[in-house]
């Protein structure tokens, strides 16, 4: 079954299209950077470390719940809200990823460890992810009471 663009609103895009860009992100090794004073090696992670992996998890879950509500109107029972569940994955994986940026700290002397340009991208498309499906949860409730009406 092929889905055109237009057929899919602009919040269901957003989603997508960030949730398409979050799982590029996540899979760059500069999520977070330790750098070492003097002669030393320098170590960059991915997103998929720690608990930021639960959180990648859940956004991309988010990303394909909408997906799934976008393409098939039967694929998932009518009675749980499926956007409402959609906006908390969103919303607790943007948290995790967050948390880790945040943590990503040191203390010792001589090391330097923070956030790398991924991991801050990565934060600000978590935000704009959940962002549209909060949208896509307005819209989709907006047009469950026009259908009660």
């Amino acid at each position: 079954m092929a889905v055109d663009k237009d057929s899919l609103t602009r919040n269901e895009q957003g989603v997508l299209a960030a949730g398409a860009l979050a799982l590029v992100l996540s899979l760059l090794p500069w999520f977070t950077m330790v750098t070492f004073d003097g002669p030393g090696q320098d170590i960059s992670t991915t997103a998929w470390t720690s608990f930021a992996t639960i959180g990648m998890v859940l956004l991309l879950g988010a990303s394909a719940f909408v997906a799934i509500m976008a393409i098939s109107d039967e694929a998932l029972p009518k009675v749980v809200p499926w956007h409402l569940i959609a906006v908390v994955m969103a919303a607790a994986g943007t948290l995790l990823i967050v948390l880790k940026v945040l943590t990503t700290g040191s203390s010792a002397p001589g090391v330097n460890a923070g956030p790398g340009w991924s991991g801050l991208l990565l934060v600000a498309v978590a935000i704009v992810l959940t962002f549209f499906s909060v949208q896509a949860f307005r819209e989709s409730e907006d047009e469950l009471n026009r259908s009660e009406a």
